[in-house]
């Protein structure tokens, strides 16, 4: 038997110095993920990165941008934002083991909040 599990972490909350975050490990269970960015006068950038089990060095992972107008596309880049005041969704398309959110920082402020879906086995 399964039930629904979900996960959220907030990663920084108006975070306005260059940092980098990693996930909680509870994200493992969530083959489903969503990384909403809210900015306010942000300029900088942000790279969305996994790895795989015991990998090495953390890689720029492939999302697609949610509920924005236009064909909805897989993207690779980190984000880039000139002044920007905005909330935004990526779905992360690739199912890496562990996460992290790496931002620089030149101004403003930003907050982001990963969100995690899946099923957890249940012993019944």
């Amino acid at each position: 038997m399964t039930i629904p599990y979900s996960h959220q972490q907030v990663v920084w909350d108006a975070q306005a110095a260059t940092a980098t975050k990693v996930l909680d490990s509870e994200f493992e269970k969530c083959p489903t993920k969503v990384v909403e960015i809210i900015t306010t006068g942000f300029s900088g950038t942000i790279n969305i990165q996994g790895k795989i089990w015991n990998g090495a060095t953390y890689d720029n992972l492939s999302y697609s941008p949610l509920g924005q107008d236009g064909a909805q596309s897989i993207i690779n880049d980190e984000l880039t934002y000139t002044t920007n005041t905005s909330r935004a969704r990526y779905l992360i398309a690739e199912p890496y083991a562990y996460h992290q959110i790496v931002m620089t920082r030149t101004a403003g402020s930003v907050s982001v909040i990963v969100h995690g879906w899946g099923l957890t086995a249940v012993k019944g």
